[in-house]
């Protein structure tokens, strides 16, 4: 096998061949088999290379899109870093650092700016009839508290939330 001018160490080549060979002297051949197989051998490269592909942009802004969905979608909900992170299937750390990177907020602040704005416009909306609690609840905050805290935050003239 002659391999590309990247992958030029011998002893790794000799692996990554072992593994070739081992695929295509496998009989019972499946569309998962081939595929089990060409992922064990994408895995195997990037590992003996120690090579960490750079995520393209356009699939960084694809997912701070889908990451900001989630918190807009759910900010009414007991939602955390924890679960967002599992909901994503990233661990918390990782969830973290991305979301800070693409976003430019960490999570906690970008969700309880989300929930403050939406609590203000509850508050502001003529002719409320709801209850501090109900906005409260309907904004994801467990308590009055945690809400009014949020919004000493907020700056009563133009309705932006300082962070």
């Amino acid at each position: 096998a002659i391999f590309p001018s990247l992958l030029q160490d011998k002893q790794k080549n000799k692996q990554i061949y072992e593994l070739l060979q081992e695929w295509f002297a496998y009989e019972d051949k499946t569309f998962l088999v081939d595929c089990a197989y060409a992922n064990l051998l994408l895995d195997k490269v990037l590992k003996l290379y120690d090579y960490t592909p750079a995520q393209s942009q356009d699939t960084m802004n694809t997912l701070a899109i889908e990451m900001i969905n989630y918190i807009t979608e759910n900010y009414r909900e007991n939602i955390s870093l924890e679960t967002a992170a599992k909901h994503f299937g990233y661990s918390k750390e990782y969830f973290s650092k991305v979301f800070k990177q693409t976003v430019g907020k960490n999570f906690l602040s970008f969700l309880n700016t989300t929930r403050t704005q939406k609590a203000l416009e509850m508050m502001q909306k003529p002719g409320r009839k709801k209850s501090v609690n109900e906005i409260c609840a309907a904004c994801g905050f467990n308590n009055p508290t945690s809400l009014y805290r949020h919004l000493k935050r907020a700056n009563p003239v133009t309705g932006a939330i300082d962070e």
